[in-house]
């Protein structure tokens, strides 16, 4: 696959809510978190709705009061991703003539983008337990499986 051909994969055209179209990028939180683009003050924000313990619904006026406390930190999530995300038209910390301001987006625009270029926190999620195994992490050792035992003369 030549380079062309793997952005286009990546990369598709959207109308937020407001109306906007903007070409989006895929993200991944984890490189983004590698990377140090992602403040540590939300590195909590960040495991809280991986685990299902933060929302991101802010359709209504409940939701938003019920979550209020932690806007800002989603703000500032929205806002990291949607600068790696948005491809076209170009996003800037200050709006010009050729560029688009993050704050220039709607909380409902933000939030699409958040939701679609870092497929929400589903990118960062741990495995399911669902999947099988221990919840322990075995450090007391009870999970650990013992030594293998060594069979004729191999060395």
């Amino acid at each position: 696959m030549d380079l062309t051909t793997w952005r286009a994969a990546r990369r598709e055209t959207k109308i937020l809510p407001s109306g906007l179209a903007v070409t989006l990028q895929r993200v991944d939180l984890q490189t983004l978190l590698f990377e140090g683009k992602i403040p540590k003050p939300l590195l909590g924000l960040i495991r809280d709705l991986a685990e299902g313990q933060a929302e991101l619904d802010f359709s209504d006026t409940a939701s938003i009061v019920t979550n209020a406390e932690k806007l800002p930190e989603l703000l500032e999530l929205f806002n990291v991703v949607a600068k790696a995300a948005v491809v076209e038209p170009p996003l800037a910390d200050v709006a010009d003539t050729d560029h688009l301001a993050a704050g220039e987006l709607s909380l409902s625009d933000r939030q699409e983008i958040f939701t679609w270029a870092a497929q929400g926190a589903q990118a960062i999620a741990p495995f399911p337990e669902s999947a099988g195994g221990s919840s322990d992490p075995g450090r007391d050792g009870a999970a650990v499986s013992p030594a293998s035992e060594r069979v004729g003369g191999d060395r």
